[in-house]
Formats: C-alpha cells, structure tokens, sequence
C-alpha cells in the first residue's frame, strides 16, 4: 500500500482499466479536474481505449468514451484504437468508435 502511493494517477487509473476494476477507474474519473481518461502508458503511448478494444471489451469502451476518452488517440506506433478493433476484426468496437468520431483517415 506504501507503495502504491508512488504511482501516477494516470498509472493507477490504466491498472484499474486493465484489471477491470469499475470502482477504481470510476473513482479516478470522477475526481474534480481529473483528467486520466486520456492518460498513456509510458512504455507504448496506448491510452485505456486502447486497453479495452484489445480485449474486445464493448461495455468499458462505451464507458470510456462517455467520459470523454479521445477515439483519436493513437499509441507510440501511430495505431489508434479504431485500426487496432479493425485490425481485430471487432466489428462492434468499430462501430462504436465511429459513432464516436473515431478518424476513419
């Protein structure tokens, strides 16, 4: 726990995506002026929309976006979230990131 405190928000806050804990990442989203919806690993520049469509995850997608993660964020590599879930063959990841004006260019 000492520890843990060490940690970055935004670090604590994809730990929480990639762990699929709800009441973690919601908490780190719901701080006044938080801004970790848009916060990127370090190491590959992937943001959580990233995490979640690589695990084909529809639910936390929407989730994500609905609090105003950027369907444009692209990783170190210059992939965003939309290449990736059409590199998956995720037809329903790509449609909801179209919907939520995922670049198509």
């Amino acid at each position: 726990p000492a520890g843990a405190q060490n940690f970055s928000e935004g670090f604590a806050f994809l730990k929480a995506v990639k762990e699929r804990d709800g009441t973690q990442a919601t908490d780190a989203l719901n701080r006044p002026g938080s801004t970790v919806v848009n916060a990127r690993d370090l190491a590959s520049g992937e943001g959580a929309l990233h995490i979640v469509t690589q695990r084909r995850d529809a639910i936390w997608l929407r989730f994500l976006i609905a609090k105003g993660a950027n369907a444009n964020l692209a990783d170190k590599r210059g992939v965003t979230q939309l290449q990736l879930a059409t590199n998956l063959g995720w037809t329903e990841g790509v449609e909801i990131l179209v919907k939520s004006r995922g670049s198509v260019d």
